[in-house]
Formats: C-alpha cells, structure tokens, sequence
C-alpha cells in the first residue's frame, strides 16, 4: 500500500514538473516580436506587430507606433495552452487586448492565437518577424 501512494506521489510531481516545462518552453516560444498577418482583409495597410519581452511584457504596435502594452502569461494545463495578456487598453479605450488566448499554434516562425471574449470568437495569426 506504501508502494502505490509512493508511486502516485512521484506521478504527481512528474506531471506538475512537465506542465511547468511546457509554460517555460512556450514563454521562450513567444519571445520576440511578432507581424500580424491580415486575414480578415488582405488589402490592409496597416502593420500591427506584437512583442514578448523577456521580463513578461507585451508591446503593441500599429505602424512602429506603441498603441497598447501590459503584461503577460502562458498557463498551461493537460489538453491546452493559453496566452493570457492584462493591463492592456489602447488609445480609444477598448481593452480588445486584455484576454485569454488559445494557443492553437506556436511554431518557430508562425503563432496563431483565438479567444472568445464578449461572445465571439476573435482570432490572431502571426509571423516572427
């Protein structure tokens, strides 16, 4: 009886210690910055790029210009990983940007993101820049 408690004890760290390294390894992932590619019209002109710096911030630009920045964090659990970004409000006040992302991928030159704030399902995809 000792042995199985021991052993479900040492699973249970194992686990918690891999779920640790999959949100390091997606941190280190993001870092960097991002172009956003315009899928919803692709005669857009304006560029928007996303930044993940190393100490934990997210910088927000529209054409080089800083229009929102807060912080961030990636949570992972056992079938998902999510990006979550506070402190976040641009220029007009509308705190799109402060949500709970999906992962849905993250590979070395490409990230795509979606989350279902305010009842809809808005979605984000990203080269590295």
């Amino acid at each position: 009886m000792k042995n199985i408690f021991y052993s479900v004890g040492i699973l249970s760290v194992v686990f918690v210690l891999s779920l640790t390294s999959c949100s390091t390894d997606t941190v280190n992932k993001l870092q960097g910055e991002w172009t956003m590619i315009p899928v919803f019209d692709v005669n857009e002109t304006v560029t928007e790029t996303w930044e993940f710096t190393v100490d934990g911030r997210i910088i927000v630009r529209r054409d080089g210009t800083v229009v929102t920045e807060g912080k961030y964090s990636v949570e992972a659990k056992f079938t998902e990983t999510r990006l979550i970004t506070t402190g976040m409000t641009d220029v007009n006040n509308f705190n799109f940007y402060d949500a709970e992302w999906w992962i849905i991928e993250l590979k070395s030159n490409t990230l795509y993101i979606v989350n279902d704030k305010d009842g809809g399902l808005y979605n984000r995809e990203f080269e590295r820049r």
